[in-house]
């Protein structure tokens, strides 16, 4: 069994899927084409089994074996305390709120792309900007994963199963220490959680064609919990980003009236990075200035 397999099964959500498995199974007693989740259960379930089955077969026993009566005695119990142990797992999280719907960001913005801008007078280099934003969604709880040199985005924060949000980020000099840094934000849904919506919504239409009510209300209601879900993940962490953009020492773009040296600048063009005047803060590194300028014309197209 392959290695991510083999660790994706020992997962305690993993038997959450089971069981929503095997509940669409069930229902095919009123729907029959529901049936066709059997397979999937089979599969589901033989993976857990053959996952506890290895596991056994790796046991040390510190006592000697007398019989093979008791060899199959202890090596069934083991099988069975490996099937048992990501339940039981399950059970605990579920019993103390650790559940995989747990820490819903607060806030609410509109999850499609978005640009943000902040000006601030202390002089930061790029990766301090990046560090602190990373810094401030790991203590909001966020999963961070920071973009490599081919990257189109600079971090990823996901906060739940079911959606996450990538950042760009730019950080214009204007001398004297005095910085604009300039952020682009969007949603992303998760594809696994996509995928079980939209054949959701495609089973409860076929369902209520059919004329199978109780089905059809189901698994639409599945579908409404999961496009809610995703929607508050991505909405929630999109407003702690901003959120984290604006903490500290800054001062949103919106709220300037009068900027020094850049008074004919057009920030809605969001140009490349731009030295107005020679900053005389400690010069940034190539990587930093390579990172820190990207072409926002073309990163509208990517995104």
């Amino acid at each position: 069994m392959p290695g991510t397999l083999a660790g994706l099964v020992t997962l305690p959500e993993w038997y959450l899927v089971t069981a929503a498995l095997a509940v669409v199974s069930a229902l095919g007693f009123l729907w029959l084409p529901l049936y066709g989740a059997v397979p999937l259960l089979a599969i589901a379930l033989g993976a857990s089994v053959a996952q506890a089955i290895r596991g056994a077969s790796r046991a040390v026993f510190p006592t000697p074996i007398t019989s093979r009566f008791v060899r199959a005695q202890r090596y069934s119990l083991t099988a069975l305390l490996h099937f048992l142990q990501p339940v039981a797992r399950l059970h605990g999280r579920l019993a103390w709120g650790l559940s995989p719907w747990r820490h819903a960001p607060a806030g609410f913005m509109v999850p499609c792309v978005h640009l943000d801008s902040v000006w601030a007078e202390k002089w930061r280099d790029y990766d301090s900007w990046l560090r602190d934003l990373e810094g401030a969604m790991q203590h909001k709880g966020a999963i961070v994963i920071r973009g490599g040199d081919f990257d189109r985005w600079d971090l990823h924060f996901r906060r739940g199963l079911f959606a996450s949000v990538k950042v760009m980020l730019a950080v214009e000099e204007h001398g004297q220490g005095r910085q604009l840094a300039r952020l682009k934000m969007w949603p992303k849904a998760a594809k696994v959680s996509s995928f079980i919506a939209f054949v959701s919504i495609l089973l409860a239409a076929r369902a209520f064609v059919a004329g199978a009510s109780v089905p059809a209300i189901l698994l639409t209601a599945a579908f409404l919990g999961i496009a809610m879900r995703t929607v508050q993940e991505s909405a929630g962490t999109m407003q702690e980003v901003s959120d984290a953009l604006h903490a500290g020492d800054v001062v949103p773009l919106g709220a300037i009236e009068v900027v020094p040296g850049v008074a004919d600048f057009d920030v809605s063009r969001a140009p490349n990075v731009v030295d107005v005047v020679p900053a005389p803060a400690p010069a940034a590194t190539g990587q930093e200035h390579r990172q820190g300028g990207r072409d926002w014309a073309s990163v509208a197209e990517r995104a």
